[in-house]
């Protein structure tokens, strides 16, 4: 009968040491990451504005480049997938946007994966038109900043 309470009382000391182990790892984990979280937090809060009124406007590519004036300084609400340096509207598309701030754009939530079709919108704010002329034909693409994602 001792022998077993004494087993007893070593389980739940070694199960008590373990436990307070894991739990000031956790804590160490989460100190780290609090920072990184409160400013994500508080750049969501900020953006929140941008979000419901780009969503108001539902502003596409196609009415971006035909009414152009009227987008300017808009927000846009665009599912955008990033593939060799170049930003696409919309999945599987061949309908080029000019990102000013490519580079802030998080390239894990854009990148096209083989056989990954999901799509992150991004708020972007329409910033103007790009024109190019190749011989007589035309091409127009928006240009745009990046400023979150969703």
């Amino acid at each position: 009968m001792v022998n077993g309470q004494i087993r007893n009382i070593f389980y739940l000391t070694c199960a008590a040491v373990t436990a307070a182990v894991l739990l000031s790892l956790f804590a160490g984990l989460f100190s780290n990451l609090t920072p990184s979280f409160k400013a994500r937090l508080k750049k969501k809060a900020a953006t929140a504005p941008l979000f419901r009124e780009a969503g108001k406007l539902g502003l596409t590519y196609e009415s971006v480049l035909s009414a152009p004036m009227a987008a300017m300084g808009k927000p846009a609400l665009w599912c955008v997938h990033l593939s060799s340096s170049q930003a696409y509207y919309e999945q599987g598309s061949a309908r080029p946007v000019d990102i000013a701030n490519l580079e802030e754009m998080p390239e894990e939530l854009y990148r096209r994966n083989s056989g990954d079709y999901s799509c992150r919108k991004a708020l972007l704010e329409i910033t103007g038109l790009k024109t190019f002329d190749f011989e007589g034909a035309r091409a127009v693409r928006p240009q745009a900043r990046f400023i979150d994602y969703r």
